[in-house]
């Protein structure tokens, strides 16, 4: 059998503009406290992992 890897599960910790901070364990979280959507992008290479953050809708 051949060797296998497998992403099974991701979780952010997300401080909020409101100040608040809170747990996600998805690319799009929403704050529980304030309702602000946001987008997170994830960019990796094999030397480096880049976390990107902005309001849903604004991210480049």
């Amino acid at each position: 059998m051949a060797a296998a890897v497998k992403l099974v599960d991701i979780a952010f910790t997300v401080l909020c503009s409101c100040g608040r901070q809170f747990r996600a364990e998805d690319f799009e979280p929403e704050c529980p406290f304030c309702h602000k959507s946001y987008r997170i992008k994830m960019v990796s290479s094999s030397k480096s992992l880049v976390l990107k953050i902005e309001p849903k809708g604004r991210l480049s």
